[in-house]
């Protein structure tokens, strides 16, 4: 059996759409990720309930779990570089207003 088909496809599929997102500099990027952050947290914390109740099996629930976190390492690193290429951009505009000033 292949490792990759453990994962659940909806998690394949989620996964496979964030790491597409990689490059998310837009305020509207940003915003999805947050909200895809507090539904990976969601996500953890209704995996803990149902492993808690049994209603999902242990390996299958441990397959998930890693692949959350995997999701939500990716949201995190997606968000940092982000606002490093925020501030980055911030700091070129910065300097281009004060050429622009100087200039008149």
């Amino acid at each position: 059996m292949k490792k990759k088909s453990m994962i659940p496809q909806y998690l394949q599929d989620e996964l496979s759409n964030l790491v597409q997102k990689k490059n998310a500099y837009t305020e509207e990027d940003i915003d999805q990720l947050s909200r895809d952050y507090d539904y990976v947290l969601k996500q953890r914390e209704q995996l803990k309930e149902a492993e808690k109740y049994g209603a999902i099996p242990k390996e299958e629930a441990a397959i998930t779990n890693l692949t959350l976190m995997v999701k939500q390492f990716i949201i995190q690193e997606t968000t940092k570089d982000a606002v490093r290429y925020l501030e980055q951009e911030k700091e070129r505009l910065d300097k281009k207003i004060k050429e622009l000033e100087q200039g008149n």
